[in-house]
Formats: C-alpha cells, structure tokens, sequence
C-alpha cells in the first residue's frame, strides 16, 4: 500500500467531506499542481489526499491504521470508491 510522500506540504482544509459529499475545487486544483495534500473526512474512516502521477491518491486509514490507498484520475471517483469500500457517511 502506497503512503503519502513525507515532503509534502500540508492544505488545513478538507479538500471533501462525506457529510455533504461536497469537493472543494480551490483545494482540489491547487491539489493538483503538486507537493501538497488534504485531508478527506468521512463517519467510518479519514484520509489524506494528494495528486501525483496524472492521478488523486489517496490513503485511507480507520482505527489509526493505514488500510489501503486508492488512486483515480478524478475526487469523485475517489469518494465513490472510498465510500463503497469503507462505509457511507
């Protein structure tokens, strides 16, 4: 399972959140450009997102423990995926 590369700088500000299903697209382009990452909430787990290789990634962890990371080309594939695998929010 891929981890999220410790050189990245940190956005304090969620780039999605399941409570509305919402993306926010300031925090997703400057995703985008790369070295940065946010965090991604939900009610049955919590990830941190970044954007590397033409494709967001995105790793997942429940319980304090890194259980898989995900990579698509878009955020809403991302939660779409993220959300069957590990629970609704």
């Amino acid at each position: 399972m891929e981890k999220r590369p410790e050189e990245l700088e940190f956005i304090p500000e969620n780039v999605m959140s399941n409570f509305d299903h919402e993306i926010d697209r300031e925090v997703e382009s400057k995703l985008r450009k790369g070295g940065f990452y946010a965090y991604y909430s939900a009610w049955d787990f919590h990830a941190e997102v970044w954007f590397d290789d033409s494709k967001f990634k995105c790793m997942v962890r429940q319980h304090h423990s890194h259980v898989d990371t995900l990579e698509a080309e878009t955020l809403e594939e991302i939660m779409k995926e993220a959300c069957t695998k590990f629970g609704v929010g």
